[in-house]
């Protein structure tokens, strides 16, 4: 038996109206009051529709969180002889780096 239930939004849009209704990952920190940008007034006004969460899509952070979530798998192989570390991502994109 699971204590969490996964959602499999289409959209983004699907994805933020669907955020509303729980308690989610990054809501965590704002309701044990730990969240230096939200408290869990403002997070309670918003899940209750009494407050519009900020936009915060053009923050560094978001920006990069939404990046990473792209990574489905990352492979890492590194021939020391050769002081160079391959990578495959997502089996479709390859490179290396010189070490």
């Amino acid at each position: 038996m699971s204590n969490f239930k996964v959602f499999p939004f289409e959209t983004e849009k699907q994805w933020l109206k669907g955020r509303m209704i729980g308690i989610g990952g990054s809501d965590a920190s704002a309701v044990v009051g730990l969240n230096p940008y939200k408290s869990n007034i403002e997070l309670f006004e918003e899940k209750i529709g009494r407050k519009i969460p900020k936009d915060i899509s053009d923050k560094p952070c978001v920006i990069y969180g939404k990046k990473a979530e792209e990574l489905k798998s990352l492979k890492v192989y590194v021939k020391p002889e050769e002081f160079t570390a391959y990578y495959v991502i997502n089996d479709d994109v390859t490179g290396s780096i010189d070490l």
